[in-house]
């Protein structure tokens, strides 16, 4: 599965421009999988201006957690969409 979707997140990224993190001007909630090596919740948020990052949030799971912890994750959404 890697193999099909790794080019095209690849070209979709190299459309991002360098200066689009500080363009950034909403607030951000950045979700993160606990066992994912590739976007650890460090590099992530590397790539925001800290005064953006209202929320930081680990869900168990690797790169994929959206699919493979769906239930943790709609938890983690939900509870931001109540305040």
């Amino acid at each position: 599965m890697g193999r099909l979707l790794l080019p095209r997140f690849r070209r979709d990224l190299a459309l991002v421009p360098e200066e689009w993190a500080g363009a950034l001007e909403t607030p951000v909630h950045v979700l993160v999988g606990a066992d994912d090596s590739l976007c650890t919740l460090q590099s992530v948020a590397a790539r925001l201006r800290t005064d953006r990052v209202v929320s930081t949030h680990v869900v168990d799971g690797g790169h994929y957690f959206v699919v493979t912890n769906a239930a943790q994750t709609a938890a983690v959404l939900a509870d931001l969409f109540k305040g």
